[in-house]
């Protein structure tokens, strides 16, 4: 057999009548069912074409957020200090400003850096008043 005859053996959607949103016959030959349709055409399996559908955003919108996201060895470390958290907000700025990572991003990871100085305010406030309330009952004594 040729390889022209082999190419003509090779059974399409469209030959079991799958059409195109433009009408013109499906050529695709990949999962065709029991009724020669492929997985989007035939009315039989809607429910694998939707769940392939759905599978299918969801990978694209994982991709979409690593695309979005910076790389790993361009961030700077996790911050431990109120000056660490500085340092990182200046970086999510720059970092905004030329491209390297998407506002979205951006509005998240300034969301998290806020968080932590306002934990680390917090705490620092909470030591001090334990601080304070000791020197008052040492200074009753």
């Amino acid at each position: 057999m040729t390889e022209s005859e082999d190419r003509e053996i090779i059974r399409t959607c469209g030959d079991a009548g799958g059409r195109t949103a433009k009408g013109t016959p499906c050529r695709s030959h990949m999962n065709l069912g029991e009724a020669g349709l492929c997985l989007f055409h035939d009315p039989l399996r809607k429910h694998l074409a939707k769940a392939a559908q759905a599978a299918g955003g969801r990978a694209r919108g994982e991709a979409m957020r690593r695309e979005r996201a910076a790389l790993p060895a361009d961030v700077p470390r996790a911050p431990r200090t109120l000056e660490d958290a500085e340092k990182v907000a200046s970086w999510i700025t720059h970092a905004v400003l030329i491209g390297e990572i998407d506002v979205r991003v951006a509005e998240a990871a300034t969301k998290a850096v806020r968080q932590f100085q306002l934990s680390v305010e917090k705490r620092t406030l909470q030591d001090r008043v334990r601080e304070l309330e000791k020197a008052l009952r040492e200074a009753r004594r």
